[in-house]
């Protein structure tokens, strides 16, 4: 495969195995971060049949934390993927939500709540916003700029375990951001999360 900047979509070279066949901007509903930018990225290996899917996030890495208390507000999205039905019209659960994001830079910890706003089951073409889910962060420690953090889920997505990893974004950490990944006994989940500084 080979990258085209000026069109914006990978090129298929030969006839290869594994090809990336999917690309997308910045949040495409509402493009609001200034200082990164989060794309979809899929990998089809032809010989197996398998899908492979995730988010990237890359931007502006904070280089230098300010001193103090920051907060955060953004949202995330989550997708779902049945282990037996990988299949995004058919197998694919999406979970949509706010956040907000505290830290205390001085301390180096980082806390928050990833609270659900709608839910579309698989198959489904109506969201449904009288849903109870969540995921809590588990450790909140900072290092450097970075944020790997463990989470778990609650609601209808109890059984959820996973992590979050991202970075501080801007010269003065004006944004949060990254991605989650996660699982549990039926589902395969990848997702990103984004904030700016209140």
């Amino acid at each position: 495969m080979v990258y085209d900047e000026e069109n914006d979509s990978f090129d298929r070279q030969g006839s290869p195995e594994i090809s990336i066949w999917g690309r997308s901007g910045t949040f495409t509903d509402d493009p609001s971060f200034e200082y990164f930018s989060i794309a979809r990225w899929g990998v089809d290996s032809f010989g197996s049949r398998k899908n492979y899917l995730g988010y990237s996030v890359w931007g502006k890495i904070t280089e230098s934390r300010p001193s103090g208390s920051l907060s955060y507000e953004g949202w995330f999205s989550l997708d779902g993927y049945r282990r037996d039905d990988q299949d995004s019209g058919t197998g694919r659960s999406r979970y949509e939500g706010g956040v907000m994001l505290a830290t205390d830079l001085d301390g180096s910890t980082f806390t928050g709540s990833f609270e659900g706003d709608r839910f579309l089951a698989a198959g489904e073409t109506e969201w449904d916003s009288d849903v109870d889910f969540g995921l809590e962060i588990m450790d909140d420690r900072i290092e450097t700029s970075g944020l790997l953090r463990d989470l778990t889920g609650s609601g209808i997505l109890a059984d959820f375990t996973g992590s979050l990893a991202g970075h501080f974004y801007g010269s003065a950490a004006n944004e949060v951001g990254g991605t989650i990944s996660g699982v549990d006994p039926e589902r395969i989940f990848i997702g990103y999360f984004g904030g700016d500084k209140e």
